[in-house]
């Protein structure tokens, strides 16, 4: 029985809200925001990297709507392995800024701003299999329900990594109120996972590209 759009679109947003959690995703926007202290910090990071995302499943969903294509296997991990070499990157930043204990101020947001954006753009291109599940069931009604399913899995990301965001920001500036050695040990530990989680996407991807 064909499923009512009603009950898709719900779907698509618990399955966008759900992707946007994935460890790689959380474990990204906070490595990016590891070196703010103020309580907006996690959502400087979050926002623009939930629109970077949106954006690329929105391009690579309205592609196989409109274009009838299929995405290529080879483009996906190619997409997955340059998330691991990206977020390998950044935990190795975040590590040793915190080692130097010279964490970035001033004008050094701002590209970090825009660097989520492009993470994000990297982590969508790289995340179709959950849109593209559901995506054909929607197609089956009309194009212009494929559409709004796509738009309504972007805003279960979105809002499920803005939610993150205030959780995040307030974590950081609670830790950074302590003034106490917790906030780095922290970073710290973020840094490494983020660092070890990206060298064995990387290395998984390549093994079963």
């Amino acid at each position: 029985m064909l499923m009512e759009p009603a009950g898709i679109l719900a779907l698509g947003f618990g399955l966008g809200a759900l992707h946007a959690l994935d460890a790689d995703h959380l474990l990204a926007v906070t490595g990016l925001s590891g070196s703010e202290t103020r309580q907006s910090g996690g959502l400087r990071y979050c926002l623009p990297w939930a629109l970077g995302h949106g954006m690329a499943l929105f391009a690579v969903g309205g592609a196989v709507l409109a274009l009838d294509l299929a995405i290529p296997h080879r483009l996906s991990a190619w997409a997955e392995i340059l998330v691991g070499v990206l977020l390998a990157y950044i935990g190795a930043r975040l590590v040793g800024n915190w080692w130097t204990e010279r964490y970035p101020r001033g004008e050094g947001e701002a590209p970090r701003s825009r660097g989520a954006y492009l993470v994000g753009l990297i982590h969508g291109t790289a995340g179709t299999a959950p849109l593209l599940a559901v995506l054909p069931a929607a197609a089956m009604h009309s194009e212009w329900a494929g559409l709004a399913y796509l738009a309504i899995f972007c805003v279960g990301v979105l809002t499920a990594m803005l939610a993150f965001g205030g959780v995040l920001g307030s974590t950081i500036a609670a830790l950074a109120r302590r003034r106490d050695r917790s906030l780095g040990m922290a970073r710290a530990g973020i840094g490494i996972t983020a660092f070890t989680m990206g060298l064995v996407l990387v290395g998984e991807t390549w093994a079963h590209g």
